[in-house]
């Protein structure tokens, strides 16, 4: 990924034991997923997930990352920025 892209998360759940992050893409970027990804520098798994309804408005542009500790969530609240990046430290 050449670009960081700007995401506004919009809210954190629980599913099972995965900890998931919704982040609505704020401005154009590079949205290639590799080796390294990192969501406001958390690691996050390369499997993502663009939800098909999650409020009336159109969601083409919110994705779920599944982070890969569960713990992680706590760092994000509801309205953070956060970049997504191929780089990064914890």
């Amino acid at each position: 990924m050449k670009n960081e892209t700007l995401f506004k998360i919009e809210r954190t759940f629980a599913v099972g034991n995965m900890g998931v992050v919704l982040g609505r893409q704020m401005g154009p970027g590079d949205l290639r997923f590799g080796p390294g990804l990192r969501l406001g520098g958390i690691a996050v798994s390369p499997w993502l997930r663009q939800p098909t309804m999650l409020t009336a408005e159109p969601t083409e542009h919110v994705i779920a990352f599944v982070l890969r500790d569960i713990a992680d969530r706590r760092r994000f609240r509801s309205g953070d920025l956060v970049e997504l990046s191929a780089k990064g430290v914890r």
